[in-house]
């Protein structure tokens, strides 16, 4: 299998990467004849590969430079007549048409299910933001019920209990409420 890339497949730039089955206990190979290579455009070792593989990449990744053999300059007037032919032309437009169609098909269809997706968690996260706020409103609520035994709440300790958003330390003010025998014991151990 080859693939051609038209960026720098490995940090080291090389033209070629050849890989083959290997047994990793021993380093054999699996001999079956398979190999994959990958082939980089933006390769730099030119001492590393032919000239004629160099050319051919270099052409691939820069197709307006000049050819700089006669296989490449085939190459380039055979594309450059296909190019030109109204039937390819015809047939090149169908298929980009198809492929326009066939990605805002999958385009959709991605939204669809991100929306989807999307919705499903933002209501799932707003069901957990709502039963977290309610529990803070719900210890508020206790903590002020309890104290009100003892009389009015002063101002200070009522604006501290309604704008905690810690349900750990409202908890903990329950616990405080419950166990106090007077306000001022509540403010102490608040």
């Amino acid at each position: 299998m080859i693939f051609i890339c038209d960026f720098a497949w490995m940090p080291d730039q090389l033209y070629r990467y050849t890989y083959e089955m290997v047994c990793r206990e021993n380093g054999s190979l699996l001999n079956q004849g398979q190999k994959t290579i990958f082939l980089s455009t933006k390769g730099r070792n030119d001492e590393g590969v032919s000239a004629a593989l160099a050319d051919f990449l270099k052409y691939v990744g820069q197709p307006d430079q000049p050819a700089r053999d006669s296989f490449i300059a085939g190459l380039d007037r055979r594309i450059q007549r296909i190019k030109a032919s109204r039937d390819w032309e015809a047939r090149f437009m169908r298929l980009e048409i198809e492929l326009r169609n066939k990605w805002r098909q999958g385009h959709q269809e991605g939204l669809q299910k991100g929306l989807q997706e999307g919705l499903q968690q933002g209501l799932q996260e707003g069901l957990q933001q709502g039963r977290s706020e309610g529990r803070r409103e719900a210890l508020k609520e206790s903590v002020l019920n309890l104290l009100s035994n003892f009389g009015e709440i002063p101002e200070d300790i009522r604006l501290k209990i309604e704008g905690q958003e810690d349900e750990t330390v409202l908890k903990e003010w329950l616990r405080a409420a419950a166990k106090a025998d007077s306000m001022e014991t509540f403010r102490i151990n608040m």
